[in-house]
């Protein structure tokens, strides 16, 4: 087989890989833990008066439980008229591929809260049911649980949680205690998103072998047909000298002239045979 027909295929096929090893090596993951209260993690609206009763309606840190990761816990209550009755809302960008949230929860101090990424509404937890977000038993002691959490996400994209305080509907002082964030974050030189998932990359990519391959065969079947067809004009053209057809006719057509061979004679000639003069017979 041709070098010339196998280097397309090989070049696409390079091309294909070098895209592919690109994705998989220009990153690496890892897990990140941030406290409630890392400057990343933006909280509105905020209360610097370090209680319940001084930050009605907003967030402020709690450092009254010492199992508190880092010591201190950002919390917010029901929303007030001094914070125009806005429901406390908190959100933190980043790109990776999870993110798992932590909060303490208790009978006393449940959690009221919707979960949003991107904007898109993933869920709510209810006061009404704390017990299936976890299998631990909720006292009055709090306890410190997995809240909220994302997986699978596309590690090359920026994504935007945000969580937001809910009111009960009996009007019962609920609380969202966060302790600290676990973030499955993206290291490294991530390439520009195309705004493709994973699995329609490697769809394009499979196409993209698959057109490859196939013209490839298309190739060597065009030549094998360009081949014939001179083998098969090569045999007609010897075929037609050997019929005395003018191969070299600019006339659009050929020239039949057929050959008469004299016996014992090997010169042709285009003129048929002449019969020769009978001699008259004497009596």
């Amino acid at each position: 087989m041709s070098p010339s027909l196998l280097a397309p295929l090989l070049s696409l096929i390079l091309i294909q890989s070098a895209s592919i090893s690109s994705l998989v090596s220009a990153f690496t993951l890892q897990n990140v833990t941030l406290a409630a209260t890392d400057p990343s993690i933006k909280y509105y609206p905020t209360c610097n008066g370090g209680s319940e009763q001084a930050c009605a309606g907003a967030w402020f840190e709690d450092s009254s439980n010492p199992d508190y990761y880092n010591g201190t816990a950002v919390v917010a209550g029901n929303p007030s008229s001094t914070y125009a009755n806005q429901e406390p809302y908190m959100t933190y960008s980043f790109t990776g591929s999870a993110i798992y949230v932590y909060q303490w929860l208790s009978t006393n101090t449940a959690v009221q809260g919707d979960f949003f990424n991107s904007n898109t509404h993933i869920g709510t937890n209810f006061t009404a049911d704390p017990s299936k977000y976890t299998s631990i038993p909720i006292t009055s002691t709090p306890q410190l649980i997995l809240s909220w959490s994302l997986t699978d996400l596309d590690p090359t994209r920026q994504h935007v949680i945000s969580i937001q305080h809910q009111s009960d509907a009996s009007g019962r002082e609920t609380f969202i205690t966060l302790d600290h964030i676990v973030v499955t974050q993206t290291v490294g030189s991530v390439p520009k998103s195309s705004g493709l998932s994973g699995s329609a990359k490697t769809a394009i990519t499979i196409v993209g072998l698959v057109v490859g391959i196939t013209s490839f065969f298309g190739l060597i079947c065009l030549r094998s047909r360009i081949r014939s067809r001179r083998r098969e004009a090569e045999a007609d053209k010897k075929m037609k000298i050997l019929m005395g057809v003018d191969t070299n006719s600019t006339t659009g057509g050929s020239s039949f002239q057929l050959k008469w061979m004299d016996a014992g004679d090997d010169k042709s000639t285009n003129e048929p045979p002449k019969e020769e003069p009978k001699q008259k017979e004497t009596v």
